[in-house]
């Protein structure tokens, strides 16, 4: 039984207004870095995605001696009403608190939450190690907890001064697939700003302290080594030195490592032209900046220290470079008037690329010297200052401030989320008609209904025009569009000869099939399974014998990085049931057969075989399964090539949806003929290349299907290999009910919906009505085998005679 020295909890502070936190929680990495760096064992979980249910049964299971948790002031009773549950189900436990409300609140967090132990009052990553120790709790800087009834407060522990020797978070035990494919990254620490409504310098330190530019690149390179090609920066303040910045800039461009950034915690004083052309180059795409008012005497009060004009001019810039900019802020502010809030929805107009402008009210945020001013003066009730009410997420306004009342406040609360709604929507449709993906997408329907109709009718000439004339539509939007991202852009958007370099995981390949190296682009398509990068992989044709395949691919070192976890394994329910009865029409009659089935996952097909027809012996291998489910199952956990079977072995070979993974078919068709008996049994299913789906096939799955076969180039195979060309049935009824996606992409793609936001229940009625009416439309193709009929399915089932 594994057990843990501490469970790491990522509370849940869920609200219709805040929303679920999507990336991963990078001071919770940090913590489990530093306690796995130490030698000790965590558990992790995160309450946005798990209940407490489960915390109670992996507690039981790893019995840990400790749970840590990190505490904002925002809703601070949803974590104390979970933490008194914990305690109460197992009160031997010690509950450990980190977080700035530790800090904002003292010694009265324990008159808060009793159920809370011991708090970390500064940075963690010493402190938990030095518990889990054992070391006395008297001898802990920095901390807080309970000692016959009373509240001990030990040393204070200083901030650390440097943060390079702290190890970056690899979030060991972390669920990666359930956040954001945006790798969050933590390049500084602390502020030396005194702004009134920010907490950062007393939580962080007052004191700047950064990473170099060399760990920086470190950490990127890690990440993108694993497949991750978006990045942000969370830091409170990213921007404070210019050199950094730069010198990080220029070993992005050096390494020809492809990727989109983000950065959040931005100074527009800290940047200039020469730095911001920098981050273009290098692939950032998107800035945030804390503009907060509009008015100087508003940024004055809030003891800012930069001026509106200075903020416009390096906006101006970011605006001219094409990053997609946004903008935070406050309203409310010390002596602000209406007036001042209304300059402020201006300033957020004046900027073509403003892709966000964020309106929030004020907020007495514990730490601060705004919530010392408003506890003073009875603008927070003593009894409930930490209620979600107070602060900016919410519309209504508790006060106002000396210049307008609450009630004015609250309608310039509403004014602003109207101003939002506008700014995104035009952003949306300037990006739409400026960038090439907006071209895309915009004369892709009319591409879809080209293959649909064509691919039931070669109409030829007419059709051919059709195409044509949406190409010159393509071509005028390209040379009269106003780029959005800067030319000189290292992003994603590039073009694809960008992923040539050795050292970023592609390749360029020649046809598997007759060595030839000259193809035609069909079309090109995202990653939609991991969502690692906007990058489109180009489908393409060989010209001499049509085999269609990705090019460039992934290297065969990279290409395991763009397999989740789960995604080979099978699963005995009822779906695959029908699934393996369905395929199992497709076999000879068995009676003492040797079979074979590669890429066997589980091994739950062979199973069904073996049950249908007992006589049988049988083989699986996979080389990323790591058990099988069956004693009688002879498996091997190895690629098809290192498993060396004798000569002419097995009788029936099967390979269900396994070819369309291969970086090398040849090869493996060889393989095969060398262990299959004269008149033995290949039988495989693989993606049909002509499928009447074109592009949207449901089967297809981009970059990790690497090859897409047809009748022609499949016989073609089979004549290199020494086989017999037996049947090729066409039949989607294998994927019972998943429908195919054609006319729902389709219609989706008409009214403005990406792939990703195909996915978001958020999409309007109008939306909603043409994405329904695809679906309906897949369902009756699908339902009467019309794509069957014309030989035009999404997956074909072949069988082939050694001869």
């Amino acid at each position: 039984m594994f057990k843990a020295d501490i469970l790491l909890v990522n509370p849940d502070y869920h609200s219709e207004s805040l929303g679920r936190y999507q990336r991963v929680p990078v001071g919770l990495g940090f913590i489990a870095r530093a306690v796995e760096s130490s030698g000790f064992k965590y558990e992790v979980l995160d309450l946005n995605f798990s209940g407490a249910g489960e915390v109670f049964k992996l507690i039981h299971r790893s019995r840990p001696e400790y749970l840590g948790i990190s505490l904002m002031s925002y809703r601070v009773e949803r974590p104390y009403k979970f933490l008194e549950k914990v305690k109460s189900a197992f009160p031997a436990i010690k509950i450990v608190a980190g977080g700035p409300h530790v800090i904002a609140a003292g010694r009265e967090l324990f008159a808060e939450c009793p159920a809370i132990d011991i708090a970390c009052a500064g940075e963690g990553e010493e402190m938990i190690v030095e518990l889990l120790r054992g070391e006395p709790l008297e001898k802990i800087r920095g901390i807080l907890y309970r000692r016959a009834g009373e509240v001990v407060e030990t040393a204070k522990r200083e901030f650390t001064k440097s943060i390079d020797h702290l190890s970056f978070p690899v979030y060991n035990g972390f669920k990666m697939e359930t956040y954001s494919k945006c790798m969050p990254l933590a390049a500084s620490r602390g502020c030396p700003y005194k702004c009134s409504f920010c907490g950062a310098p007393r939580f962080l330190g007052n004191r700047w302290r950064k990473r170099s530019a060399e760990g920086m690149f470190e950490e990127f390179r890690y990440w993108h080594d694993k497949g991750y090609r978006e990045f942000v920066f969370e830091d409170s303040l990213f921007s404070a030195d210019r050199k950094r910045i730069a010198d990080f800039c220029d070993m992005i461009e050096k390494s020809g490592r492809a990727a989109k950034f983000s950065a959040e915690g931005v100074r527009a004083d800290h940047l200039n032209r020469e730095v911001l052309e920098k981050m273009k180059a290098a692939g950032f795409d998107s800035i945030t900046f804390g503009v907060e008012s509009a008015a100087n005497h508003v940024l004055k009060a809030f003891n800012k220290g930069e001026t509106i004009e200075r903020i416009e001019e390096t906006v101006s810039i970011a605006d001219e470079l094409g990053f997609a900019i946004g903008l935070f802020f406050i309203l409310g502010g010390p002596g602000e008037r209406v007036a001042d809030a209304k300059k402020s929805f201006e300033f957020a107009l004046k900027f073509e690329n403003v892709s966000g402008a964020y309106f929030f009210k004020l907020t007495p945020i514990p730490g601060t010297r705004y919530f010392d001013y408003a506890m003073e003066h009875g603008m927070v009730d003593q009894n409930t200052r930490y209620p979600g009410e107070n602060f900016g997420f919410e519309i209504a306004a508790a006060f106002g401030n000396d210049c307008m009342s609450a009630e004015e406040l609250t309608g310039l609360l509403k004014e602003a989320r109207l101003l939002e709604k506008k700014i995104r929507d035009r952003y949306a449709v300037r990006r739409f008609f400026r960038t090439i993906p907006g071209v895309k997408k915009f004369v892709r329907p009319l591409i879809s209904v080209y293959d649909l109709i064509d691919g039931f009718f070669p109409l030829g000439t007419v059709l051919r025009k059709i195409r044509s004339t949406a190409g010159i539509l393509v071509d005028y939007l390209k040379k009269n569009r106003k780029p959005v991202n800067n030319i000189k852009s290292n992003s994603m958007l590039q073009p694809v000869k960008s992923y040539g370099a050795d050292n970023i995981g592609m390749e360029y390949v020649v046809c598997d099939l007759c060595g030839s190296g000259k193809y035609k682009i069909r079309y090109k398509k995202p990653d939609t399974w991991l969502w690692l990068n906007q990058f489109e992989y180009p489908t393409v044709e060989c010209l001499d014998c049509g085999l269609v395949y990705v090019n460039p691919r992934p290297r065969e070192e990279f290409l395991h990085l763009f397999y989740p976890a789960g995604y080979h394994a099978s699963r005995d329910t009822a779906e695959h049931l029908k699934r393996y009865e369905i395929q199992s029409r497709f076999m000879p009659v068995l009676e003492k057969e040797k079979i074979l089935d590669i890429g066997c996952a589980q091994g739950d097909f062979l199973i069904f075989l073996k049950n249908k027809y007992r006589g049988i012996s049988a083989y699986g291998v996979d080389l990323y399964s790591d058990k099988i489910n069956s004693e009688d199952i002879e498996f091997y956990k190895k690629g098809l090539m290192e498993c060396n079977f004798k000569d002419e072995e097995f009788d029936v070979i099967t390979a269900w949806a396994v070819f369309e993974h291969l970086l090398y078919p040849a090869k493996f068709f060889k393989e095969v003929s060398r262990i299959l008996k004269k008149k033995g049994k290949f039988i495989f299913l693989v993606t049909n290349s002509e499928s009447i789906y074109g592009r949207y096939a449901y089967c297809e799955d981009i970059p990790r299907h690497t090859y897409h076969y047809c009748e022609k180039t499949l016989r073609l195979y089979a004549e290199k290999n020494g086989f017999k060309f037996n049947k090729c049935i066409f039949d989607d009824s294998v994927f019972d009910g998943r429908g195919t996606g054609l006319f729902f992409n389709i219609l989706s793609s008409i009214v403005g919906l990406s792939w990703a936001d195909r996915r978001d229940k958020r999409i309007n009625p109008f939306q909603k009505l043409f994405v329904r009416a695809g679906n309906l439309l897949d369902k009756i193709i699908f339902k009467y085998h019309w794509e069957s009929f014309f030989r035009r399915s999404g997956i074909m089932i072949a069988e082939f005679e050694k001869l």
